[in-house]
């Protein structure tokens, strides 16, 4: 992923949420005590655990509190909006902790969060898919609370992939769901692992391991699912699709009526500059590359490395340029992109359970950055109609309307 941009950097050079958006994206504030700390945690809307800070992850961390020593340094694989980094620098147990997820909202939230708590110079936050974007660093720690969805292989990787980014002597310290402790149980049996604590309770199961030789690692690519052949109005594509994401076997029919608007709106033919926000698999870039005949740039924005990833992919398999690649929490980030010329077409999938004040801020702002472009964004019906009569009275008016199953795009032009 050499080309994905990182998000746009604030005071000190940590990712940020930008400014217009900060207040729509804070859920609530959680005030956390856990022995040996007290953090104030600011919680975005859409991350993992956003009431309370969830029970695996104290579990984990009174296994890993009760453990002996210091580390000089941590990683937290998986960081969401920081609990499990910030509580290793608040409580002494470790120097330095660096927090990697593939979300560059929980890679925000918690430099944002390390900032509040006066945490900034022990922890440090940054976009990466497991260990691929780690460039041989190596830690005294790894700690993690695994996501339950992300797959048997994945489980594997990030299980048995810390070997590679251990120092010498160096721990794993996990925690997850009770219903995956037989899968987890048979991995960590491999003879290269050192078993050091197994505790359970009726709902989660933490371990603590080390390494005593290098274990057998997931042979290719362990995010792929399969290679299928997809059709839209005539245009063929292939597309492989990775776990994890949407829109694996079938599109959406929001990627559809995305499609549809775009096909539909003149600007689409002698477009130059087209911005695709949030494309999942790929469906939706792909669909637009092949469109915009006379597309000079694409560039594609996501909160999610792995759809970046699965997106250059598919573009490339298709012949298509992949474009430049900008890992963000918004496009709001843009000045991060280099791009000095505004886009032509921004086409945007929107995810209506981030709530309505929120995507009327995002649409707004893309509206009067870029006066006389077009706007095209896809959500469902019920939502789009609302959207639709908060923007009229922000002198913003959709020009065309694609509607199919339960899906709406409206084409959007700021008078």
């Amino acid at each position: 992923m050499d080309e994905t941009r990182q998000p746009a950097a604030g005071a000190g050079g940590v990712p940020e949420i930008p400014g217009p958006l900060r207040e729509h994206y804070r859920r609530k504030t959680i005030l956390w005590r856990p022995r040996g700390a007290a953090l104030k945690l600011d919680v975005p809307v859409g991350l993992f655990s956003g009431f309370q800070v969830d029970r695996g992850t104290r579990m984990l961390l009174r296994a890993v509190r009760d453990r002996q020593g210091q580390w000089q340094t941590a990683l937290d694989l998986g960081c969401g909006y920081g609990p499990v980094a910030l509580y290793l620098a608040a409580a002494g147990i470790a120097q330095r902790v660096e927090g990697i997820d593939r979300d560059a909202l929980a890679v925000a939230a918690t430099a944002h969060n390390a900032e509040a708590n006066g945490l900034a110079a022990a922890v440090h936050a940054r976009g990466a898919l497991a260990y691929d974007d780690l460039a041989g660093r190596r830690y005294d720690a790894i700690v993690s609370n695994i996501p339950a969805k992300a797959g048997r292989d994945v489980h594997r990787l990030m299980l048995l992939g810390a070997c590679e980014h251990l120092s010498s002597g160096g721990e794993v310290w996990i925690v997850v769901v009770a219903p995956l402790a037989g899968e987890f149980d048979r991995i960590l049996a491999d003879p290269a692992v050192e078993l050091l604590r197994r505790q359970a309770d009726s709902q989660h199961v933490a371990y603590g391991y080390r390494f005593t030789a290098r274990p057998q690692l997931p042979a290719g690519d362990p995010y792929v699912r399969r290679t299928g052949r997809f059709e839209w109005c005539g245009i063929g594509y292939a597309l492989t699709a990775v776990h994890g994401i949407g829109e694996f076997d079938t599109r959406s029919w929001q990627t559809d009526v995305l499609a549809e608007a775009l096909r539909r709106a003149e600007a689409a033919s002698a477009a130059e500059r087209l911005v695709v926000v949030e494309p999942g698999q790929g469906h939706v870039a792909l669909l637009a590359a092949k469109m915009c005949r006379g597309l000079g740039e694409l560039i594609v924005v996501s909160r999610d490395l792995l759809a970046l990833r699965a997106t250059r992919r598919n573009m490339s398999a298709n012949g298509l340029p992949a474009g430049r690649m900008v890992h963000a929490v918004t496009f709001w980030d843009a000045e991060a992109t280099e791009m000095h010329e505004r886009p032509d077409v921004v086409l945007a999938a929107l995810e209506d359970k981030e709530g309505m004040a929120l995507q009327v801020a995002k649409v707004a702002g893309w509206c009067a950055a870029r006066p006389g472009r077009r706007v095209i964004v896809g959500c469902g019906a019920a939502f789009a109609s609302r959207l639709r009569r908060q923007l009229a009275g922000m002198d913003i008016r959709a020009l065309d309307e694609a509607a199919a199953k339960g899906f709406r795009a409206l084409t959007l032009h700021a008078e």
